[in-house]
């Protein structure tokens, strides 16, 4: 009688020992998916930003290229670039949503830097 006690006091022990490690497993398993659906995220906010980022360099570059077409000829038409993309950078830059992140982590290492963009073409002459 008590060998058939003890029996079925360590197949129970045995149960709740595995019950334990199975539970424990699932808790590490629902953090673990949990932390890779949020870097997932992350990774696609990322992206995003870089994409965005891309888009404004292309157009700061475009306005770039039309100053300095227009500076070295003098002819008017460079200058169609320029007000194109002077007009695109302030909406992009905007519609950047790390802009703000970006400029708050900016100020302490640039004093001047603030949230607002002018474009410095003073060069280019606006008929």
């Amino acid at each position: 009688m008590e060998v058939l006690t003890s029996l079925r006091l360590r197949i129970v022990l045995s149960f709740l020992l595995a019950a334990l490690v199975l539970g424990a497993g699932g808790v590490i398993l629902h953090r673990s998916s949990r932390r890779t659906q949020d870097v997932r995220a992350e990774v696609g906010r990322t992206r995003s930003e870089i994409i965005a980022l891309q888009a404004l360099l292309a157009t700061i570059e475009d306005a770039e290229t039309g100053q300095r077409g227009y500076l070295l000829t003098g002819d008017q038409a460079y200058l169609t670039p320029y007000r194109q993309a002077t007009a695109l950078i302030e909406s992009e830059l905007y519609g950047w949503k790390g802009f703000r992140r970006a400029i708050a982590c900016c100020k302490p290492i640039f004093s001047p830097c603030n949230a607002t963009y002018t474009p410095n073409f003073q060069n280019c002459a606006r008929p």
